[in-house]
Parts: C-alpha cells; sequence; structure tokens
C-alpha cells in the first residue's frame, strides 16, 4: 500500500433521511430488481394524498427493519411530506435513507449501513483539518464566514422544484447571504456511479457557484443471504464478536464468512473526482479536470490527489476573495491568496482503508442481524396474520422526485 499524505485523526458516524431529484432516464424500477416489492395494505392506492398514511409510514420506519422496505402507491406529494415530518419533528427522525421512484410511484426506505457512512466521515475529517491548518477554521476566521460541512442537508432551488440531499457539503459564506455549496460529495455502496453522479449533476445544474464534485464507489461482489430456514434462525443471536477477525486475521474487504455464510464481499472502491472548468461547467467522465482513482484492490490515487490539491488552493483563493469583499484586513487577504498557490490537501488513503476495512465487518454484523430478525418476524406473522416479510435491497442513495 503507498505511502499517504498524512496521519491526522478523522471522526466517525453521522446519518440522516436522504432524498433528492430525478428524471425517467436516470432511475429505472429494474435496477431495484433484488428488492421484493411490498403491497404494504394499508399504504395503498389513497387519493388524495394522505397525511394519516404518511404518518403510519414515518413511525413504521421508526421501528428497526430489514435492509430495505418498499411502499407503493405513493404520490410525490407524500413523498415530500414523509422527508418533512421525518426532519422537522424529533418524535418521526428516522436514520434510514429515503428515496422515490416516480415511474413505480414507489418510496424505498434503506436502513444505513457502516460502510457507506465511514468514508464521508472520513474524508469530512481531512476537510477539516486542511481548514485548521489552513487558517480557515471557526477561531482563525473574522466575522462569522469560515467554511462549514454539512450532512445530508438539502440544496434546493425556490426557482424549480429539485430537491438534492448529498452525503457531504463544503459551504462558503458570504457577507449577508445565504450559504453556498462549494464541494458535494456522494458514496455509493453497491450502486453505479451513473446515479450518484446524475445527482451531482442536477445540483451543478442549480448552483452556478459549486466548484468540486465527489464520488466514492463501493462495489460488492454478487452474493445472496441463506433461506430463511437456514439453521441459523434456530441459533440464538451471534455477538457482535463473531463477526470481528481474531488474530492472526485482520480486518479486510472480504469475503466475511461467519457459520460458512458469506455475509460481504467488496470487490473494489474507487473515487472519482470533477471541478468547475473554464466555461463554467463541471463534467464527469471525462476533460482535464476530471479524475478517477482506485482505492482497492490497488491504491492509485496520484491523478485524483492533483485534482484534490487544485481543489484546496481554489477553495482558499475563493475564500480570500469573499473575507475581502467582507471588510477583512489587508494582511488577512494576502495570507489567504499566498497559502492558495501552494497549498496541498492533506489525503490519508491509508487511514480510510483501514476505518473502511473495519466499517466492512461492523456492516456483516448488521446484515446477519438483519437477516435474522427478517426470519423471526416471519415466524410471527405467519402466526398473527401480519404483513409480508422485507427483503434485502442495496444501502445507497439515487434519485428521488421533490415534485
Amino acid at each position: 500500500m503507498a505511502s499517504d499524505r498524512s496521519n491526522s485523526p478523522t471522526s466517525l458516524l453521522d446519518s440522516s433521511t436522504s432524498s433528492a431529484p430525478s428524471t425517467p432516464e436516470q432511475v429505472r424500477p429494474e435496477d431495484f430488481a433484488d428488492l421484493h416489492i411490498l403491497d404494504n395494505s394499508p399504504f395503498v392506492d389513497t387519493d388524495p394524498p394522505s397525511l394519516d398514511r404518511c404518518l403510519a409510514i414515518v413511525r413504521a420506519l421508526q421501528i428497526p427493519f430489514v435492509d430495505s422496505q418498499v411502499f407503493n402507491s405513493m404520490m410525490p406529494e407524500e413523498f415530500v411530506e414523509i422527508v418533512s415530518l421525518s426532519s422537522d419533528y424529533r418524535q418521526y427522525q428516522t436514520p434510514a435513507k429515503l428515496l422515490y421512484l416516480p415511474e413505480a410511484c414507489q418510496v424505498i426506505a434503506m436502513a444505513p449501513y457502516p460502510i457507506h457512512e465511514v468514508p464521508i466521515q472520513s474524508f469530512a475529517g481531512r476537510i477539516r483539518y486542511f481548514l485548521d491548518k489552513n487558517s480557515l477554521g471557526a477561531d482563525d476566521t473574522p466575522h462569522g464566514h469560515h467554511p462549514v460541512l454539512n450532512f445530508n442537508l438539502v440544496i434546493e432551488d425556490d426557482e424549480s422544484p429539485t430537491t438534492i440531499i448529498p452525503d457531504l457539503r463544503l459551504d462558503l459564506r458570504p457577507q449577508f447571504l445565504s450559504p453556498v455549496p462549494t464541494w458535494v460529495m456522494e458514496c455509493g455502496f453497491s450502486s453505479t456511479q451513473h446515479h450518484m453522479e446524475a445527482q451531482l449533476r442536477a445540483a451543478a445544474d442549480i448552483i452556478p457557484g459549486l466548484d468540486a464534485a465527489l464520488t466514492i464507489s463501493i462495489r460488492e461482489e454478487n452474493s445472496s443471504l441463506p433461506p430463511k430456514t437456514h439453521p441459523l434462525h434456530s441459533l440464538l443471536l451471534l455477538p457482535r464478536s463473531a463477526f470481528m477477525p481474531t488474530p492472526p486475521h485482520r480486518y479486510s474487504f472480504g469475503p466475511i464468512v461467519v457459520k460458512d455464510v458469506k455475509w460481504i464481499s467488496v470487490a473494489s472502491v474507487t473515487f472519482q473526482i470533477s471541478l468547475k472548468e473554464r466555461d463554467g461547467h463541471i463534467r464527469f467522465g471525462d476533460g482535464p479536470l476530471w479524475a478517477q482513482g482506485q482505492l482497492y484492490p490497488d491504491l492509485d490515487m496520484r491523478k485524483v490527489d492533483e485534482l484534490l490539491d487544485l481543489a484546496a488552493q481554489r477553495l482558499l483563493l475563493r475564500a480570500a476573495d469573499m473575507e475581502a469583499d467582507a471588510g477583512a484586513a489587508p494582511d488577512r487577504v494576502a495570507h489567504l491568496q499566498g497559502l492558495s498557490t501552494t497549498a496541498t490537501f492533506p489525503s490519508d488513503w491509508a487511514l480510510l482503508l483501514e476505518e473502511l476495512q473495519a466499517a466492512v465487518w461492523q456492516t456483516a454484523f448488521s446484515r446477519y442481524r438483519s437477516w435474522r430478525h427478517s426470519g423471526l418476524k416471519r415466524r410471527r406473522e405467519g402466526k398473527e396474520g401480519a404483513s409480508p416479510d422485507l427483503e434485502l435491497g442495496s444501502s445507497s442513495k439515487w434519485l428521488a422526485s421533490s415534485q
């Protein structure tokens, strides 16, 4: 594994409800072919939009559930109401990731996995370290104009119905104006690069000031969980320690095999970055200001590091201009301008990979626990005549309509 560029610490784990806009060519129901689509009566065929039904769904999402849950015949207005309820009222808050498929009229809820959350928090830690190191921390910046990191915070345009909730955004704060998202980031686990790019492309369309779009894509090897009739269902709950490596083994990307079942195995981890070009557009997949690096199975992030350095320098220069407009002292502005000529982004890919490998094992335990809960729930419901069982779905955010 190649050497990295810093060894400062990072923070871990945060999650929130997620949603985003869509167009027909960006999201297809067949992308969710691995999900068992539920009728979920009485959550069907209600016209006009029903607040009672939205409340019932929000309450259902507060109860621990298997990795994915699908609600049919949902109107766009009901999706907006569900997101609003879970965001605005503490009693209705849920860690589930929410998305809306307008073509299928479905709301899909997915429980967040550590393997999705850890890379976001790890990279956010590198951003914080960079800001503090380059005089842009909260204690260094006059007039309260320090950059701010936000997780799962909505980006929207008052003149359009588009609503986007990226995993991570870095905002600059002009004087007397609303914060301006400058960097946005998405992390996908077993989801396509295309869908993450579509969300970030939508963000770039409504935010002229956006300068950088970043993605982390974690691709999983094909696998399937055992049937509900597997003997493991009759055993007591396995402890978390059963899903942790024992010496001489170490954390790894899998396969994680416990009781002869492969619970997870990661095939690859890639990182992409796209910066705004001279014509004001951010392009994905090509151009001089786009790069892709590989974190696993081989580590090669040279081109990504070069663009991260450039993005960091542009961020400092933009912050200098913003502080000058706010009346900052000339020496303060000159200091930031000087830093912008030589700044490097303190990436630490070895640390991210170490944290991500630990998250793989934690995710294996989460999958086992959800699978077991599903089987127990099914047996209880078989006796009680309750609603259908739930099946595993990928933990990823996709595009969703806000109309």
